[in-house]
C-alpha cells in the first residue's frame, strides 16, 4: 500500500477522500460529487476535518476496536501503540501507508484519501450519467479546498468538459487568481463560501485573511461566471445583524449572483474531529433556530436574487 500511494503522488494522480452520488444539494439536478484532500483554511466549524491534509490519513473509530493488536505489529514506522486497551496513534510517525487498515479486523482504522488519476476518477463520476441526462445534474468537485490540488484537477475538468459533463466548482475562494481563471474556464457554476465579512474575525475562526477571497469573488462576477454564494451561518460568529448586512451589501453590487444559500451550522463534524485526534471546539455552540434562519434570510434579500434556506 505504501509504495501504491507514493507511486501515485509521483503520477500526478489526485488525492481524493470521498464520492457522494446522488448528491442533490450540490448544484442543479443530480450530481456526484468528488471530495479532493487539502484545505488552507482551518474553520472552527468544520464538518470535514479529514479534508485538512492533502496526504492519506487514518481515520480510528474507538467504538470498533477490539484491542487485537493486529495494527500494532504490522505498523512500518512504528505509529500505533496500545496500552491499557486503548488504541494510541502517534500522528507525527504516520505517514498514512494504510496498511493497519488493511489488517485492521473490526474495521476500527480507515485510510481518508485515495489516489486516482484522471481517467479513473473520469470512470467513477460517469458511472452516473444516465442520472445527470434526465436530471440537468453533472459533476460537483469539492473538498477540502479542490483547487489546493490544481495541476489535477485543472486535467480532470478538461475531461469532464471533453464529455460534456455540466460542472459546478464548490471553493471557498482562497486561491491565487492566476491559478482560478485557469480553473475557471471548464466550470459552469460555482459555489462560493462567504463565511464572514470581517477580516479580524475572518482570521480568528478561519486561520486566513478573507481579502483573497473577496477580491476572486469579485473578479468572478467581472467575468460573468454564474455564482451561488454559500453562507454557513454560525450562532455568535457571524449571524449579527451587522455580518449578514456586511454580506448583502456586497452581493447587491455584484452581478453574477444567482442564489444564496443559507446553511445552518451542525455538529456532524464532532465525531469525525475525535476520530482524528483532533480537538472540537464548537462543543458549546448549538445550530440556529428557526427564528435566527428567518432574520439572515429577511436581511439577506436582494432584488432578483433567490435565497434558500439549505444547499
Amino acid at each position: 500500500m505504501k509504495k501504491c500511494l507514493q507511486s501515485g503522488v509521483e503520477s500526478k494522480k489526485g488525492i481524493i477522500f470521498d464520492i457522494k452520488r446522488y448528491a442533490i444539494h450540490d448544484g442543479p439536478g443530480i450530481r456526484t460529487t468528488a471530495f479532493f484532500k487539502g484545505c488552507p483554511l482551518r474553520c472552527l466549524w468544520c464538518c470535514n476535518p479529514e479534508s485538512y491534509k492533502s496526504a492519506p490519513e487514518i481515520v480510528y473509530t474507538d467504538r470498533l476496536c477490539i484491542h487485537c493488536g493486529s495494527c500494532q505489529m504490522v505498523c512500518p514506522n512504528n505509529a500505533l501503540k496500545i496500552s491499557k486497551n486503548k488504541l494510541e496513534i502517534i500522528r507525527e510517525k504516520c505517514n498514512g501507508c494504510g496498511t493497519c487498515a488493511i489488517e485492521c479486523p473490526a474495521n476500527a482504522l480507515e485510510l481518508s484519501g485515495k489516489p486516482y488519476s484522471v481517467k479513473e476518477l473520469l470512470a467513477e463520476v460517469e458511472k452516473d450519467s444516465t442520472f445527470y441526462q434526465t436530471s440537468e445534474g453533472g459533476v460537483t468537485v469539492s473538498g477540502g479546498e479542490c483547487t489546493m490540488q490544481s495541476g489535477f484537477l485543472l486535467s480532470f475538468l478538461k475531461k469532464c468538459k471533453e464529455n460534456y459533463l455540466h460542472v459546478t466548482l464548490d471553493t471557498c475562494g482562497f486561491v491565487e487568481w492566476v491559478i482560478f481563471k485557469k480553473i475557471i474556464k471548464y466550470v459552469d457554476l460555482v459555489l462560493f463560501d462567504i463565511k464572514i465579512m470581517d477580516e479580524e474575525k475572518h482570521i480568528k475562526y478561519t486561520g486566513k485573511s478573507n481579502k483573497l477571497i473577496l477580491e476572486n469573488l469579485h473578479q468572478l462576477s467581472r467575468i460573468g461566471t454564474p455564482v451561488i454564494i454559500r453562507i454557513p451561518l454560525i450562532p455568535g460568529f457571524n449571524d449579527s445583524k451587522k455580518e449578514i448586512r456586511a454580506i448583502a451589501d456586497m452581493v447587491s453590487k455584484l452581478k453574477n449572483i444567482t442564489e444564496i444559500n443559507i446553511l445552518p451550522y451542525h455538529r456532524l463534524g464532532e465525531s469525525k474531529h475525535t476520530r482524528l485526534g483532533k480537538d472540537y471546539k464548537m462543543k458549546d455552540v448549538k445550530p440556529p433556530n428557526d427564528a435566527c434562519l428567518e432574520k439572515a434570510k429577511s436581511i439577506l434579500m436582494c432584488e432578483g436574487i433567490k435565497i434558500k434556506i439549505g444547499g
